[in-house]
C-alpha cells in the first residue's frame, strides 16, 4: 500500500471513528442510553455497517470522557452522573475552573471577544425562539460552547486541559438540568446577565454572577428535582 493510499485510510478511520463517537456521545447526554446501558461493540458496528475497530476506538473515547466505563466480561456501561456527582464533584471543581479562567479572561478582555459571546447568546435566543424537538440540545452545545469561549481565553494550558476532561460530563449535566427550567428562555436570561458584567470589567462583580450561575443556580434546580421526586412527579 503506497502513503497516500495509507494516509486516506488512516484519515477515513479517524473520521469514523469521530463521527460514531459524537454520535454515541450525543445518545449518552440525551440519555438514549441511560445509566446502567451496555452498549456492545458488534450491535453498534452492525448498526452502522462498520467494522468494529472503529467502535472500539470510540467507546475508548468515552471513557476517557467519563461517560462509559468497561468492564471485563461485562463491555462499555452507561456511567451514572448523579445528583450527587453534579453537587459534590462537577459543578465545584468547574466553578475553580471557570473562576480562575475569567479572572486570566478579564485581563486580556478585548471588543472581539465581547462581540463573540453576544453572538452565542444571539444564537441561544434565535434557538429559543424557533423551538422544536433539537431546542434543548441545541441550547446544551451553545451553553457549552460559550463557556468554552471563556476557558480559552485563559490562555492557559492547566485550566484548558483539565476543562476537555470534565467537558463531557458537564455537558451531560447541562442537559439534565436543562429540562428543569421553568422556560428555555432563563437559560438565555442567565447569560445575558453574566455577560453584562463581564462587559463592565468589575472582576468581583463578575465572580458573584459566575457564582450564581454555575453554583446557586444549578443547585436550586436539583433540589427542585429532589422536591418532584419526593412528591411522586
Amino acid at each position: 500500500m503506497n502513503k497516500e493510499k495509507e494516509s486516506r485510510v488512516l484519515r477515513d478511520r479517524l473520521t469514523i471513528s469521530q463521527e460514531l463517537t459524537d454520535i454515541l456521545r450525543g445518545r449518552v447526554i440525551r440519555g438514549e442510553f441511560p445509566p446502567g446501558t451496555r452498549i456492545a461493540e458488534e450491535s453498534i458496528a452492525r448498526e452502522f455497517g462498520i467494522s468494529r475497530g472503529p467502535v472500539r476506538e470510540a467507546l475508548r473515547q468515552l471513557e476517557k470522557d467519563g461517560l462509559i466505563v468497561v468492564e471485563a466480561y461485562k463491555g462499555a456501561i452507561v456511567v451514572e452522573i448523579s445528583d450527587a456527582d453534579l453537587r459534590g464533584i462537577l459543578l465545584p471543581v468547574r466553578y475553580v475552573l471557570e473562576k480562575f479562567a475569567l479572572e486570566g479572561a478579564l485581563k486580556v478582555l478585548q471588543e472581539r471577544d465581547l462581540e463573540a459571546l453576544q453572538n452565542i447568546i444571539d444564537l441561544m435566543t434565535q434557538t429559543v425562539n424557533e423551538g422544536g424537538p433539537d431546542q434543548l440540545q441545541n441550547l446544551v452545545d451553545l451553553d457549552v460552547e460559550f463557556h468554552t469561549y471563556i476557558i480559552n481565553m485563559s490562555n492557559d494550558y492547566h485550566a484548558e486541559q483539565l476543562w476537555s476532561t470534565i467537558e463531557p460530563r458537564i455537558r451531560a449535566g447541562f442537559y439534565q438540568l436543562g429540562s428543569l427550567h421553568e422556560h428555555p428562555g432563563v437559560i438565555v436570561d442567565e447569560h445575558v446577565q453574566l455577560l453584562e458584567v463581564i462587559r463592565g470589567g468589575d472582576l468581583t462583580a463578575a465572580l458573584e454572577m459566575l457564582d450564581e450561575h454555575v453554583l446557586a443556580s444549578p443547585i436550586r434546580l436539583l433540589g427542585r428535582r429532589q422536591g418532584n421526586e419526593a412528591h411522586g412527579e
